[in-house]
């Protein structure tokens, strides 16, 4: 059984802080929108693209 490696988790779950943790709660205050959809686009692309690779080394 294989698992995601710790550090790729932990370098995700710190990247998801950073962007739902500071970054959207600021643009949502300066009612910048589009930086928050932005941010949320790029994390989400930046999740699939970890996946994509982990699913990749793992065969």
């Amino acid at each position: 059984m294989s698992f995601v490696p710790f550090s790729r988790l932990a370098t995700i779950v710190m990247a998801g802080v950073v962007c739902f943790g500071l970054i959207v709660p600021l643009a949502t205050m300066r009612h910048q929108m589009v930086v928050a959809i932005g941010v949320v686009v790029l994390f989400v692309t930046y999740v699939a693209i970890n996946i994509v690779l982990w699913q990749r080394m793992r065969t």
